[in-house]
């Protein structure tokens, strides 16, 4: 017996629309209740071939849903052909994928395919429940935004909207990084000043050559910032980085917001033959409305150093490293930022710096909140004095005992339409 689609009415301002796609009357029905309890409308199909008629449909009257919830294994029509079907015909809505196949082969199909969230099974509602709001909230976000879009050899095309057009760019990228030859250490570009800002860094290389990746893009309204590394000291690091690269000055679209560039680059790095593990973090500078937005993919947040008495703190937390998660969680925040305010970002491996404590024995790790000392204790220096420090004492720390690459950023927002920065104390 065939199940007719209906739907839940709920108030006017509802928060988001599902369509829950899946062959056991149950498990629909215990969706149904959980989407229920949070707010949201749902519209219930029990398998492929019904939920297609009903995307139809509501195509045709301009009400598709937020959101896709859809079983992979089901009769008549599996839940990747009704991705394939959705593709066809230009149905483009962002999808949970409900699967115990748990292949790396399938879940780059289904990313290609729109799939933004995958739950195992069996799962909690609970889990279900966090990632169709999270989704919702991303939604949210790119209302009246283009998106992640790029221009590479001529083309344009959605990353994340455009899953064959983009697999065809991505492969062409992936050509063009596999020539270049491994001969730099690592890839770090930045200019000592800006109109706006006003920088400062110290780097130490360890390896033979590696992947640490820093780019920048400057703009007369913004400044935006991208730190990645690649784990590892190889050809493979450096042209992840690379890839890495390219990908973001290929990027033509300013209203992007950082957390959701680095989650479509995670899945983008998820899809790749070898399959990287990299940790980032992207800063954009926005100079008309005054604020910082940062985002972090396990890598540590920037550390904030205002310009007023207000003490130094670490700007918020750190999600999933970007390679191994299909869709990996970023967390990001936007923040205001005031003329002479300082940005100080450590490279993953400085909070990790260690020693050995004498009368035990123990190890000690530097961490973030040593570096937020060293901040606080230099704040009145110029920014180079201060990065200097913050350096200094962080290698002191560690006995110079360094066996990975390190980095230290500072920035400073200069007072508008003078250039100047903080002095430092007479």
């Amino acid at each position: 017996m065939i199940e007719s689609p209906h739907m839940t009415k709920l108030p006017q301002e509802s928060p988001g629309r599902i369509l829950v796609v899946d062959d056991d009357p149950v498990l629909r029905a215990m969706l149904e209740a959980a989407f229920q309890e949070i707010g949201l409308e749902i519209i219930l199909a029990e398998n492929g071939a019904r939920a297609m008629d009903t995307l139809l449909g509501l195509k045709s009257r301009a009400e598709l849903p937020d959101v896709v919830v859809t079983d992979i294994q089901m009769p008549e029509m599996s839940g990747l052909e009704l991705l394939e079907r959705m593709a066809e015909r230009s149905i483009q809505v962002p999808a949970i994928a409900m699967t115990a196949v748990g292949d790396k082969e399938m879940v780059v199909k289904l990313l290609r395919l729109g799939v933004e969230e995958f739950v195992d099974k069996p799962f909690v509602m609970k889990d279900m429940q966090d990632r169709a709001t999270e989704i919702l909230r991303r939604n949210r976000s790119r209302l009246g935004q283009a998106g992640l879009e790029i221009a590479f050899e001529g083309q344009r095309v959605r990353l994340d909207k455009d899953p064959n057009e983009a697999r065809k760019i991505l492969d062409k990228m992936r050509d063009r990084v596999d020539s270049i030859a491994a001969t730099g250490k690592g890839r770090i570009q930045l200019p000592a000043q800006t109109e706006h800002l006003q920088l400062a860094w110290k780097m130490r290389e360890t390896k033979e050559f590696g992947g640490q990746l820093v780019a920048s893009l400057s703009h007369p309204d913004r400044f935006e910032l991208l730190l990645a590394q690649p784990t590892g000291h190889d050809a493979a690091a450096l042209q992840t980085s690379s890839m890495i690269q390219l990908i973001f000055h290929a990027s033509i679209t300013a209203t992007t917001p950082c957390e959701e560039f680095l989650r479509v680059l995670g899945g983008i790095l998820y899809q790749q033959p070898k399959q990287p593990l990299v940790r980032a973090a992207m800063l954009r500078f926005d100079y008309i409305r005054s604020t910082l937005e940062i985002a972090c993919a396990g890598h540590p947040s920037p550390i904030l150093v205002p310009h007023a008495g207000a003490a130094c703190s670490i700007a918020g937390h750190t999600g999933n490293e970007l390679g191994p998660f299909p869709a990996p969680q970023i967390t990001g925040c936007t923040i205001p930022i005031a003329p002479t305010d300082r940005v100080v970002i450590p490279c993953p491996w400085m909070p990790l710096l260690s020693k050995t404590h004498a009368p035990t024995g123990a190890q000690l790790h530097l961490g973030a909140e040593g570096i937020v000392e060293f901040a606080q204790q230099s704040r009145n220096m110029g920014l180079g004095g201060m990065v200097d420090s913050i350096w200094e004492q962080s290698m002191e720390f560690s006995h110079w005992n360094t066996p990975e690459d390190l980095l230290l950023i500072g920035l400073e927002l200069a007072v508008r339409g003078t250039g100047s920065s903080r002095e430092p104390a007479g």
